[in-house]
């Protein structure tokens, strides 16, 4: 086939039968193989009751600070980088440095297993973030989350992304716009029109996409807003959309455990990550140089 030609059904007024596709569970397996099959699962209750009430508070509390202080950051919703600064849709970034909250959210062991059969098992975190869509709020343009990899693409994902409910997610509320199986199409996307699905899950479910995946967010049509978390990994050789060598807090940065500096970054894997001063590496983590070997005569 042609690189010039997509994968589609050919009856796309009807593409998928609704009881062909992923569903709610707690089967870490079965959330694989939909993943592999369709670019997407739901994985349930991964968020349980407590630790959903405190992410979702630290996330509220986060966001009225913001645009109290002035510095919060707002779109339309349907083009963050064209519409950055005027809108309704609130955007929250670097969510590591705002609360370690955060930081246990995205250390999930089911949601690690399948990052892990995606990505690899030296997976990184490339950017975490939230989105908290107002009523009124545009339909984001569908996209790839690693649009920024040349056609024809690899037949595997470069980046996964996982979204956090925060909120009960439907199509009312603007839940997400994806079309299912478009990870394995050999060419992009041609129309926006293209038929798609929303993503519809209650509060607390992690919903897991193939970087491949076309996808969007939806027109908040409720009366309420919708607060997801938005946790993107990639491989271990893919530059990190959020730098965090340079947009860690220090005090965060000194008090992260292992495994958040692994998925950060930190950790040596072979010749990436090094500082150049061999004195920096502790325990196969870089660390930040108290001495620099510069120019010598």
């Amino acid at each position: 086939m042609s690189t010039q030609e997509l994968t589609e059904p050919t009856d796309v007024a009807t593409p998928w039968r609704t009881d062909e596709l992923p569903r709610l569970t707690s089967d870490v397996d079965q959330a694989l193989a939909d993943l592999q099959e369709w670019g997407f699962c739901y994985l349930a209750d991964a968020l349980p009751p407590e630790q959903l009430a405190a992410v979702r508070q630290r996330l509220i509390e986060q966001a009225r600070a913001e645009a109290e202080a002035g510095i919060g950051r707002f779109d339309t919703g349907a083009h963050p980088s064209k519409y950055e600064g005027a809108g309704i849709n609130q955007r929250v970034g670097m969510l590591v440095n705002k609360g370690v909250e955060f930081h246990e959210v995205i250390q999930h062991p089911g949601v690690s297993t399948l990052l892990t059969a995606l990505l690899g098992e030296r997976y990184l975190l490339t950017s975490y973030t939230a989105n908290i869509t107002a009523p009124g709020c545009e339909r984001q343009l569908l996209h790839q989350d690693q649009g920024y990899v040349s056609w024809p693409q690899p037949a595997y994902p470069i980046v996964t992304q996982v979204l956090w409910t925060l909120d009960d997610t439907t199509d009312l509320n603007g839940g997400t716009r994806i079309i299912p199986g478009s990870h394995l199409w050999t060419a992009p996307l041609r129309d926006q029109d293209h038929p798609t699905i929303p993503v519809e899950a209650p509060a607390g479910t992690a919903v897991l996409m193939d970087g491949r995946l076309w996808h969007g967010a939806g027109a908040n049509r409720a009366d309420h807003l919708r607060r997801v978390l938005l946790s993107n990994f990639c491989r271990v050789w893919v530059r990190q959309q959020e730098n965090p060598f340079l947009g860690l807090a220090p005090d965060v940065e000194a008090s992260l455990s292992p495994e958040m500096r692994r998925l950060l970054g930190f950790r040596v894997w072979g010749t990436l990550g090094g500082v150049g001063e061999p004195h920096a590496i502790v325990d196969g983590f870089a660390t930040r140089p108290a001495t620099f070997t510069t120019r010598l005569s």
